[in-house]
């Protein structure tokens, strides 16, 4: 099958694009490459592709001729936008990538002589400060991450009713794993105790609840969706562990695996952290099989592993 990856430089998005090109499928990517956030992990991302049979492009969503998106695709995973929590970002950026770029790719699928089936990575932000219930908890986005993704999620279920796509939506709850962002919890304390920095945590985030998800397992959520797609198609699932994590005990984790222990240095809190962010994974388990194999502790050994070659 032929899939078109939209965001393929990142983290989630080339994840996924090489486990489906290690499947056999012809998987096109497309990313803008802005340096909003780590230009860097995204470029590793890119320079995977050549050696794993994945086409590449460059392309900005939110302002280039979209006309590779208008061919036939069987799957279009849609992982482009910026990602939470970025203080120099303000509300511009994150309306023109998640929403603007949202608005024209769905433009741009209705070239398609039948309904285009997208799968979109969307986030438990948008469900707001707590998240304790499942999919039918309603959205109370509270950042500008959230409002964006949340506004991507409406523009996608409205061209579903138009019959212009066929959908299924993937809130994402915290992710982790191989070549994430240098920025989120795990390689920061990785990175402290490299460079013999603090570690910089905001205040009373050592007390909020997650669950962590690693990246193994939402590529496989990706897989059960595209092979239950009669029961994915306008669904919306909650994907994470299922498991709840204090984050001071996910950094207590972390420096026993890792083998070291950096100092802590508290610095101002942030309104728009989620305090506590737990999904309810029952219907993803019902309707598609899927059950997340990978547990925290092992996660962070395979991440420690890799970063013995790959320093955050």
């Amino acid at each position: 099958m032929k899939y078109l990856i939209t965001g393929c430089a990142g983290f989630i998005g080339s994840s996924i694009a090489l486990r489906l090109a290690a499947l056999g499928e012809d998987v096109w990517g497309i990313d803008s490459l802005v340096d909003s956030y780590d230009i860097g992990l995204r470029k590793n991302g890119v320079s995977l592709f050549g050696e794993n049979d994945v086409a590449f492009s460059m392309l900005d969503l939110a302002s280039d001729n979209l006309a590779i998106v208008s061919e036939s695709w069987d799957y279009v995973i849609h992982c482009a936008g910026l990602p939470g929590y970025l203080p120099h970002l303000d509300k511009a950026a994150y309306e023109r990538c998640n929403v603007t770029a949202t608005v024209r790719l769905l433009d741009a699928l209705e070239m398609h002589g039948s309904p285009a089936r997208i799968i979109y990575l969307s986030s438990s932000s948008v469900v707001g400060l707590s998240v304790s219930g499942d999919e039918t908890l309603a959205p109370r986005p509270c950042s500008n991450y959230g409002i964006s993704k949340w506004k991507a999620e409406k523009l996608i279920g409205a061209a579903q009713r138009e019959g212009v796509v066929e959908s299924c939506v993937l809130r994402l709850f915290s992710v982790y794993g191989e070549r994430q962002r240098s920025d989120q919890l795990f390689p920061r304390v990785l990175g402290a105790m490299q460079w013999k920095e603090a570690f910089r945590l905001n205040e009373g985030a050592q007390s909020h609840v997650r669950d962590f998800v690693h990246i193994d397992d939402v590529c496989s959520a990706v897989l059960k969706v595209i092979g239950n797609w009669e029961a994915s198609r306008g669904e919306i699932f909650h994907i994470g562990s299922g498991r709840e994590t204090i984050v001071d005990s996910a950094i207590e984790r972390a420096c026993k695996v890792f083998g070291g222990r950096p100092s802590i240095d508290l610095v101002p809190g942030r309104k728009e952290d989620q305090f506590y962010a737990v999904a309810n994974i029952r219907k993803a388990s019902d309707l598609l099989g899927w059950v997340p194999r990978v547990d925290l502790d092992e996660g962070l050994r395979r991440l420690f592993e890799f970063s013995k070659g790959h320093w955050y």
